[in-house]
């Protein structure tokens, strides 16, 4: 994506940095989104080509993950199995405010082996490239930490995303008849 620099036409704020630019400011549009030229932040790195098939180390259980980036960003990322297709686990990150029903499906789980979606193949969000990287090159251990992680946030299952009422549950991170299925 070609970059372009054009002064700002209202206040706003710095998509890499954060910081406050002004109207008039020189801004650069670029793929994360709009910066100012004397932003601090390190440049954007180039988008990369997701095209090709990642072979999973250990399955995916369906489940709702918090993954923490760096600078403390989070994405929550949903594994869900499809309706008529159960050989196929759909991958989704969250999107909106609702954490029940404000999921993108940006990628899908088939014979082992995780593939974006044709919308996100060539250039994915690079948050969310980096949240499924972790994802899904993760162990079964370090997933579980980051289901636990979303259902301390959330107050809900992160296998079924039920409300969690006891204290026992809410420190598992599962309710008990998740907790029941091994």
């Amino acid at each position: 994506m070609a970059q372009t620099v054009f002064p700002a036409r209202f206040a706003s704020k710095c998509a890499a940095c954060g910081g406050r630019v002004s109207a008039g400011t020189l801004i650069t549009k670029g793929f994360l989104g709009y910066r100012h030229d004397a932003c601090p932040a390190s440049p954007e790195p180039a988008p990369v080509r997701q095209d090709a098939a990642v072979e999973l180390p250990t399955p995916l259980r369906d489940g709702y993950f918090t993954v923490v980036l760096g600078a403390g960003e989070r994405r929550t990322i949903r594994v869900s199995t499809g309706g008529d297709a159960k050989d196929v686990q759909f991958v989704g990150f969250l999107s909106g405010p609702n954490n029940e029903s404000d999921y993108q499906t940006c990628g899908y789980v088939r014979d082992g082996k995780f593939r974006w979606t044709r919308r996100y193949a060539a250039q994915p969000p690079q948050a969310v490239a980096t949240a499924i990287a972790a994802l899904v090159c993760s162990s079964d251990e370090q997933r579980h930490a980051m289901g636990v992680a979303w259902a301390r946030e959330s107050g809900n299952c992160y296998r079924c995303n039920r409300t969690l009422t006891t204290p026992e549950s809410i420190e598992a991170g599962v309710g008990p008849v998740c907790a029941g299925r091994g």
